[in-house]
């Protein structure tokens, strides 16, 4: 319930932040806030059952991720299910719809962000185990690295734009294949004073986009920004990572998933 009520928070700080000079809609922002409040009485209706650090512990060890199917109870996964199925139906922007947006990528869509109140509060949870992880995939749930921060003194931490979770990983390398090579691993620096830049793969082809916080302002300088809305706000480039012919994991490493290769990856 926090971390929910934290991320309306941080909708609204970056969107006064912008000023309306982003170049992603202001009616993706719209539809991510009323998802997130429809979801939010979900649980208020239908508590959560977090588990232990001790049973966090336990499944890193045992299966590289926290995310159980254990923490898909009911009603509430249904209740999760049916009010994300509807704004989604109703309410998704267009600039969201896409012709590759087929009935199974819409499904697995529907099934994932019916899911982020569990990954985000689990990962809410685990927060001191988080920062010591290592690995290239996500600590929460299990998938790929979707944005990742390069901090002033030159750390690089990965995220995941699911749960919401941020760790540290090796500065020149491929979160993907492990590509090192500075010939075929590289940073794309776009035009402008603006601190992001696209993190090339030629190997894999697979990109990331990155936050360079040497390029906020000092006082922005704190790692706090959150990665999740900045993914949701920088939309620009990941078309222009496409066109030059890289791709991008989707969530729980997906690109055009279909519901049943996110459900198996929890079995």
């Amino acid at each position: 319930m926090r971390e929910l009520n934290c991320i309306l928070d941080d909708i609204d700080v970056y969107q006064k932040r912008i000023n309306g000079s982003a170049q992603t809609p202001k009616e993706i922002f719209t539809f991510q806030r009323e998802l997130l409040a429809m979801q939010l009485a979900v649980l208020k209706e239908y508590p959560l059952s977090l588990p232990s650090k001790e049973e966090i512990v336990l499944r890193l060890k045992r299966d590289k991720r926290i995310l159980s199917p254990k923490d898909f109870t009911e009603p509430l996964w249904t209740e999760l299910l049916n009010v994300t199925k509807k704004i989604v139906e109703e309410q998704l922007p267009e600039a969201m719809r896409s012709e590759a947006f087929n009935k199974d990528d819409i499904s697995a869509f529907i099934w994932q962000l019916s899911a982020r109140p569990i990954v985000m509060s689990l990962r809410s949870q685990a927060e001191e185990i988080i920062r010591k992880w290592k690995d290239p995939n996500c600590p929460v749930c299990g998938g790929g690295a979707t944005f990742n921060r390069i901090r002033v003194e030159g750390t690089r931490t990965l995220a995941c734009s699911w749960c919401n979770a941020e760790w540290g990983f090796e500065r020149f390398r491929c979160a993907f294949c492990g590509e090192n090579d500075s010939d075929k691993f590289r940073h794309w620096i776009l035009e402008g004073n603006i601190p992001y830049r696209i993190e090339l793969c030629h190997t894999c082809r697979h990109y990331l986009k990155v936050l360079t916080e040497e390029k906020l302002p000092e006082e922005e300088r704190d790692g706090r920004r959150p990665l999740w809305v900045e993914d949701i706000g920088t939309l620009f480039l990941d078309i222009a990572a496409e066109k030059a012919g890289f791709h991008r994991d989707g969530l729980l490493g997906l690109r055009a998933g279909k519901v049943e290769e996110a459900i198996s990856l929890m079995s």
